[in-house]
């Protein structure tokens, strides 16, 4: 990928964002690095240090709830006390002026939201809440942070079912809602952008299947390789803050 090729990539999406075409973006965990959250998959990332097969498997969970709770006292619940980077706001900026359709997220760190951006359409939940798996009692984040305080695990004060996060889990069901919309969506746009994801997850990476299916001009911009690199119209293997000055500058 030369420079010119990058460029050339960036002038087309640049005149989709523009014209006012309807540009659905999709994000991952890449976009958030740059706030100080690991991603997943990479050397440093959180299966570098958790077992991708336990931590978020809704099975492992039930039987063994300790070892994601230990993560969520490390890691997790400190997302909450992070802040949007230049991506984050640079969405922003274009969905308030109208130039994107819509913001699809697999993440579920609410940056997006801090950023600035409503109607995003979470695929995989948030941190924003947890709900008691027996009485349905909801807490919010910072009760959940107080609770991991005291104990190792987060059981509930009203009836001592165990809490869990409002976010998806490897064996879960996406909610049925927001993938509905997110396919109808990416059915019927223009072009569709993928930022910072690996696009290996199902059935988010059917998303820009969905799009190509329908006509629309296909954007990933990712470091590495994804699952779309074969049928994009466009592939940017790059630092995401770097495509973002880019792209501002050419708007």
């Amino acid at each position: 990928m030369t420079f010119q090729d990058v460029m050339l990539s960036i002038q087309k999406l640049s005149e989709y964002l523009r014209s006012k075409a309807k540009v659905v973006v999709l994000t991952g965990a890449g976009i958030s690095t740059d706030s100080g959250i690991p991603d997943f998959r990479s050397e440093n990332g959180v299966y570098s240090k958790w077992d991708s097969q336990k931590v978020f498997d809704i099975r492992y969970f039930m039987e063994n709830p300790g070892y994601f709770y230990e993560y969520a006292k490390s890691e997790l619940f400190s997302i909450k006390y992070k802040q949007p980077n230049d991506s984050h706001l640079l969405l922003y900026e274009l969905q308030k002026r109208g130039e994107i359709e819509s913001l699809i997220t697999q993440n579920i760190d609410l940056l997006h939201q801090k950023a600035g951006n409503t109607d995003v359409i979470e695929l995989h939940g948030s941190i924003s809440r947890s709900r008691c798996l027996k009485c349905r009692k909801i807490f919010e984040v910072d009760e959940m942070i107080k609770i991991l305080e005291k104990s190792q695990i987060a059981f509930c004060d009203k009836c001592g079912g165990l809490i869990k996060p409002e976010i998806v889990f490897f064996g879960e069901n996406l909610p049925q809602k927001a993938i509905e919309e997110a396919f109808a969506k990416s059915a019927d746009c223009d072009a569709f952008l993928a930022i910072g994801t690996s696009l290996a997850v199902y059935p988010a990476a059917s998303l820009p299947v969905e799009a190509k299916r329908n006509g629309a001009e296909i954007f990933v911009v990712s470091k590495g390789d994804t699952g779309a690199d074969y049928y994009a119209d466009y592939k940017l293997d790059m630092e995401l803050k770097e495509f973002t000055r880019m792209l501002k500058d050419n708007l």
